[in-house]
């Protein structure tokens, strides 16, 4: 009878505790859960930044250069150049600015006109001897895997001058 009226009376206040227990132990286990989940997203936020830091901001160890160098380049662009005829008739004279890309392993692309001289053929003509460039070394910087080639950015001023006074760009 003594054990009845203990098990009656203290059991059910048990339960109660082991199921409050039970509701704290599954909370503190979520948020450890979470921790642990934070920490590691934290940790991954941190290598993504650094990528992207290294991405946003693209200092150059080596910028790509041209081969043979620039004085190789000026006259790549004097001997390839077709002064346009209309031009010659005219006695027209002009500046295009011509950007491209040139790409990680070396070749040029994206080539536009970023100032136009005003007159088609000029900028025609500058367009389609930059196309024509040979690949260039790329660019490229170190990190901590060590060399990483880029692509870079490149604006070049292309000067047409009537023949009879032309000399090649310095």
């Amino acid at each position: 009878m003594c054990m009845s009226i203990f098990f009656s009376t203290f059991v059910p206040e048990i339960k109660k505790e082991i199921g409050m227990m039970r509701r704290i132990g599954h909370i503190l286990c979520l948020v450890f859960c979470c921790v642990c989940l934070s920490a590691q997203d934290h940790a991954r936020a941190q290598e993504r930044t650094l990528e992207q830091d290294m991405l946003a901001w693209p200092i150059l160890d080596g910028p790509a250069e041209y081969i043979g160098g620039t004085r190789a380049l000026w006259q790549f662009l004097h001997d390839s150049i077709t002064y346009p005829q209309d031009a010659k008739e005219k006695h027209l004279e002009g500046r295009v600015v011509v950007r491209f890309r040139v790409a990680k392993d070396g070749h040029v692309d994206s080539v536009r006109v970023h100032q136009s001289s005003g007159y088609e053929p000029f900028d025609a003509e500058a367009v389609r001897v930059i196309s024509m460039l040979p690949p260039w070394k790329p660019a490229w910087r170190y990190s901590p895997q060590g060399r990483i080639y880029m692509a870079s950015t490149y604006t070049v001023p292309i000067h047409f001058k009537y023949p009879e006074t032309a000399t090649p760009n310095p």
